[in-house]
């Protein structure tokens, strides 16, 4: 099992988080609370306390199967428009 909390890679307006649309396949248990809402200000690295966007928890029948695949829903990054 994989848990995550995926926080805003900048600061600025979120566009999108492209991993909330991500279907499990066969064999993967995923759970996916997303806190964030698109068009939402948020604080990224730069400043004190970037923003938790959402928590991921994938587990597969090993660690490195359920690492792999969270690699594979966490690849594209939330998009965040400059403010």
């Amino acid at each position: 099992m994989v848990n995550a909390i995926v926080y805003a890679p900048a600061t600025g307006r979120l566009a999108g988080l492209p991993f909330a649309a991500i279907a499990p396949e066969s064999g993967m248990g995923l759970e996916l609370d997303i806190f964030g809402e698109i068009g939402q200000d948020v604080a990224g690295p730069d400043r004190t306390f970037a923003t938790a966007l959402a928590e991921l928890t994938l587990s597969g029948k090993n660690l490195r199967r359920a690492r792999s695949l969270a690699a594979q829903v966490l690849y594209e990054p939330p998009r965040i428009l400059p403010a």
